[in-house]
């Protein structure tokens, strides 16, 4: 998990210093490449099944999923972020369950 937040964090610093190298060239208008964006989904729902799917992933490098496709990198960046977030929140709650059921067992022993 150390692996892929060190990798989080270099792709944000890497993000950042290209976004900041840009010129005020307009970028070209980028089309949706994944079909599993609806268009009835606003960009925050979208967002958000982004998020969920990031934090679903097993922590081996399993590359961009495929509902993030429509997000730009800048938004995939901090969904990737706020997923690897969701997902470490979710591991230590469980590891707190678990302590918590280990005690109760040695109390009732």
């Amino acid at each position: 998990m150390r692996i892929r937040a060190a990798a989080v964090g270099v792709v944000l610093l890497a993000g950042l210093a290209t976004g900041c190298s840009a010129g005020d060239e307009a970028a070209p208008a980028k089309s949706p490449k994944s079909p599993s964006a609806s268009p009835s989904l606003s960009k925050a729902e979208v967002t958000q099944q982004c998020i969920d799917a990031v934090a679903a992933q097993t922590g081996e490098d399993e590359g961009k999923p495929q509902e993030c496709e429509s997000l730009s990198d800048s938004e995939y960046l901090e969904a990737n972020f706020k997923g690897v977030q969701q997902h470490n929140k979710a591991g230590q709650d469980e590891l707190q369950r678990q302590i918590e059921e280990a005690r109760e067992s040695a109390a009732a022993n």
